[in-house]
């Protein structure tokens, strides 16, 4: 996913910036692009500061707030929509694999398990 036209206002009045390398990037380091084909981290920094960094959850960008934990959060009435599931992953996750792919896997899974095993009843 490209950068939001807000989320960009939030990131340059905290002073950063986006920068184009092939995708979108926070501080010219961070990808913000959920395509595994165009991820990858450029470290400015040593290989082993870089990793101490990225385990420690870009300190160097959240000192400088343009990286929040803040999620974007939508509200969906589930009650009003026929679901066959709901898949919840993480940005890591979606980096990996696309949509379809997500989807495929899911009911993959679901047609070997049974559904007693998954579904709850609200």
């Amino acid at each position: 996913m490209e950068c939001t036209a807000n989320e960009r206002r939030r990131i340059e009045s905290a002073g950063g910036f986006i920068e184009f390398k092939g995708v979108e990037r926070v501080q010219g380091i961070l990808s913000v692009t959920s395509q595994p084909d165009k991820y990858h981290a450029v470290p400015s920094q040593s290989s082993d500061e870089y990793e101490y960094d990225k385990a420690f959850g870009d300190t160097d960008l959240k000192r400088l707030c343009v990286l929040t934990a803040h999620p974007d959060i939508v509200r969906v009435d589930l009650r009003q929509i026929t679901l066959r599931f709901i898949l919840v992953a993480s940005d890591g996750f979606w980096d990996v694999l696309s949509n379809q792919k997500a989807i495929n896997l899911a009911k993959k899974f679901l047609a070997k398990e049974p559904q007693a095993h998954w579904h709850k009843n609200f």
